[in-house]
């Protein structure tokens, strides 16, 4: 019988009068709590003294003759306070458990307690009121107050009444500000939605809505101010979408702008991530999953694989995935993006030819042809240019021992990590003539990524990240992916591995560790994490533990910012970019590395310039 109700004996038209008469001439005093500091609460004329009291205080008492009153309860606190039980004079209540916003009053009936009145010769009735309750910080406090209750004349009688408390029932009002109706957005960089919210108490959450679903959300808003939500609509198809801003205040009380605004998306678009696998007897499929929810759209077989390792989206939306097969060959397979369909399959030999041949990276260039790399364990290392619409090989090109992250640069450029045989470096090609060049780098490295700068990313295997200059690949500076601080360069145990940048320039890297991660890790420690640094200034943001996952090798980035995480072991996490936190946690159901941009954020953020 709504949120709190208590029962007290007497007229209901009885107390609404009395109410009355409170308001206008009661006078209350000797508010005393039990940890023996006076409270003072005064009444003259109508007109409410200062509260000096915190939490939860008495503001008035109020008995008949017959026994039955009300004692009136107010939460004088600046936050949501949760009462769990109130006993009034030497009665036990059973008492249902009640929310009181700040400034928001409550009434407790004072039937069955010492507390009633048998006279209505107006004398004053000393009264113990002791309330537990609970804070937002989850602190529980008891609070032993005592009041005076004022005896009144009873007229009448009447059977049962019902007190319901009056917590907050006022909606927040929430006015849009900005983007303006009708605004356009063709960029991945994120778009602030903001917003003006009051009401009579703080705010729980506000949550930006587009076409009616939610996309993200901030909680615990101040009353009556400015605020904004943060985020872009690539996740969402090309055209025009809805927007609005709903907030729900901590009475449950919802509600929104009455006049919805409209915004246009004419940019980047990552509504998949795509996870290639095997599973039993090297069949390999692609596991269609939505960027938005984390849903899986649908799974395509694609033929016979002895390995998988990379996988790209390239400028139309076909998906091309990167391996070997049993012979000792690399092969290359192109999947229509939309339908799951098969459209090609190549085969990819190292250099020279007779090598075996390992297919590790894989990347698009801005011709929309296709890199891979070629990591073997003889010197027929290389890397290998495949037409993208015809699959046919353009060349194959010597790169050094264990080419193995591949990316596109600005200029119309490539640029591969080596790692194996004991030498680790980076090289530079020109994606026109194939011709490389050492860069200044020779550390273990693993993925590589462009930032929003043109400058070069590179994950490092002893736990480290390094940055280039996309001009020239002069070494800029190397940081650990624990803190940020220089690395230790002879340091194993720390494996950092695949690399992404996302529309607000921050680097993201995928590391596990053979030890127990500082301890923090929960349930079966594998020391799995990822890192963030911000690009255009260097720093270190964070480092977040992903518990149990094992060992992360892919990681790339959707146009709604999220970040994606995939392992060998057929399940991939996604992140939120703004805390780190894990959002959702999908089974793709097939082991592979799926190192490479398998969004295809990086194609439209780097390629297609979509900034």
């Amino acid at each position: 019988m709504g949120k709190f109700m208590h029962k007290a004996q007497g007229t209901i038209e009885y107390l609404v009068i009395l109410s009355v008469i409170i308001i206008v001439s009661l006078i209350v005093v000797g508010l005393v709590s039990s940890n023996s500091q006076t409270e003072q609460i005064s009444y003259s004329s109508g007109q409410v003294g200062t509260l000096t009291s915190s939490g939860i205080v008495v503001i008035d008492a109020l008995s008949g003759a017959d026994g039955n009153g009300l004692i009136s309860l107010q939460n004088n606190s600046s936050e949501n306070l949760f009462v769990t039980d109130i006993n009034v004079g030497d009665s036990s209540s059973e008492f249902d458990s009640a929310l009181i916003a700040p400034g928001s009053r409550m009434l407790f009936g004072l039937n069955g307690s010492n507390c009633g009145c048998t006279t209505f010769d107006g004398k004053m009735i000393n009264c113990s009121v002791s309330i537990k309750y609970v804070t937002v910080d989850g602190l529980v406090k008891t609070k032993t107050l005592y009041t005076m209750v004022s005896c009144s004349e009873s007229t009448e009688s009447a059977g049962e009444t019902e007190v319901k408390v009056p917590l907050d029932i006022v909606a927040p009002s929430v006015t849009l500000s900005s983007p303006a109706e009708g605004y356009s957005s063709s960029t991945s960089a994120p778009v602030d939605f903001n917003f003006y919210v009051s009401d009579n108490n703080n705010v729980a959450r506000c949550v930006l809505k587009v076409d009616g679903s939610e996309v993200r959300g901030i909680n615990t808003v101040a009353n009556n101010s400015y605020n904004l939500i943060s985020s872009t609509l690539s996740n969402f198809s090309a055209g025009s979408h809805s927007w609005n801003i709903s907030c729900t205040d901590y009475g449950n009380n919802s509600a929104v702008d009455s006049s919805a605004r409209t915004i246009s998306y004419s940019g980047l678009s990552t509504p998949y991530a795509y996870f290639a696998g095997l599973s039993g007897g090297g069949s390999a499929s692609v596991s269609k999953v939505s960027t938005l929810d984390g849903s899986i759209m649908g799974t395509y077989s694609i033929g016979t694989f002895a390995d998988v390792n990379g996988v790209a989206v390239d400028m139309n939306g076909n998906i091309w995935v990167a391996g070997s097969t049993s012979d000792g060959n690399g092969l290359i397979v192109k999947m229509n993006g939309s339908t799951g369909d098969v459209m090609g399959s190549y085969s990819i030999k190292g250099n020279p030819p007779a090598s075996a041949t390992h297919l590790a990276g894989i990347a698009v260039d801005y011709a929309n042809n296709i890199w891979v790399t070629n990591f073997s364990t003889n010197a027929g290392t290389s890397v290998s240019k495949v037409n993208g619409s015809t699959g046919a090989l353009i060349g194959t090109y010597y790169a050094g021992p264990g080419p193995r992250g591949i990316c596109a640069g600005n200029s119309n450029t490539i640029w591969v990590t080596l790692n194996g045989f004991n030498n680790y470096g980076t090289m530079k090609f020109n994606a026109q003539t194939g011709s490389g060049s050492a860069a200044d780098y020779y550390g273990s490295a693993g993925g590589i990524a462009v930032d929003r700068n043109g400058n070069i990313w590179i994950a490092n295997t002893w736990g480290g990240v390094t940055k280039l200059l996309g001009s020239n690949g002069t070494l800029v500076a190397s940081y650990s992916v624990v803190d940020g601080s220089v690395p230790v360069m002879s340091d194993n145990t720390i494996n950092s591995i695949a690399i992404a940048v996302d529309a607000g320039n921050n680097v993201w890297v995928s590391s596990d560790s053979n030890v127990n991660f500082w301890d923090l890790n929960e349930g079966d420690p594998t020391g799995a994490m990822v890192s963030r640094f911000n690009a255009n200034d260097n720093s270190f943001v964070g480092t977040y533990l992903l518990g149990a996952f094992e060992k992360p090798r892919g990681i790339a980035v959707d146009g709604n910012g999220n970040i994606w995480v995939s392992n060998g072991a057929g399940s991939a996490l996604k992140l939120d970019s703004f805390s780190g936190a894990i959002v959702d946690t999908v089974d793709t159901s097939y082991s592979g590395f799926n190192i490479g941009d398998f969004t295809g954020f990086a194609v439209q953020y780097v390629l297609l310039g979509k900034r």
